[in-house]
């Protein structure tokens, strides 16, 4: 049974995530990183909060309580529409770097989870603000684990992701509405 860090965990992705890590019988505790209470995990044996404010810092007490997990799901993140670049690279490249450096140390082999999303480019810089940073942060802690023997990263980039009872529909306008709105 393992134990595992969790960020993000009050957001869509994030708390689907716990919602499975929850019922896992191959999970035996999930470490959350949080900035605020998570109510999913209110009354769960598995589930241990840690309210932490600043993400780029992990104090040895944080990282006392960490010490068993075999990895991380970074989960945290948001859209970029309405953000400063300086705000969103922080926030998708800065705090998760400063994670998988912590988190480095932890074990002999420690898997970090980065969740990036469809559409970034970790090959070339793109314009969307989005594909930028989510592709930067891939290369860079790709790098990282190069110099971190004990590390070891896996980029995902999952499709769309809707709240739940959502559908693509209902969010955007369908193809044939924007036809209509262009003739």
């Amino acid at each position: 049974m393992a134990h595992i860090i969790l960020t993000g965990a009050t957001g869509i992705a994030g708390a689907g995530i716990l919602s499975y890590a929850l019922t896992s019988p191959a999970i035996s505790k999930i470490s959350i990183l949080s900035r605020r209470p998570v109510k999913l995990a209110n009354d769960q044996p598995k589930a241990h909060v840690i309210i932490h404010k600043d993400f780029k810092i992990y104090s040895p007490e944080v990282l006392a309580q960490l010490k068993d997990a075999i990895g991380c799901i970074w989960a945290q993140g948001k859209s970029s529409i309405g953000m400063s670049e300086q705000d969103y690279t922080e926030l998708t490249l800065d705090y998760p770097l400063a994670a998988a450096r912590a988190f480095a140390s932890l074990g002999a082999h420690f898997n970090f989870v980065y969740m990036s999303g469809e559409g970034a480019n970790a090959e070339k810089e793109t314009g969307q603000l989005f594909a930028r940073v989510k592709g930067r942060a891939e290369r860079e802690l790709s790098k990282l684990q190069e110099q971190e023997p004990s590390l070891r990263v896996y980029n995902i980039r999952p499709g769309g992701i809707n709240p739940k009872g959502k559908f693509l529909a209902e969010r955007t306008p369908n193809i044939s509405e924007a036809r209509d709105r262009e003739r």
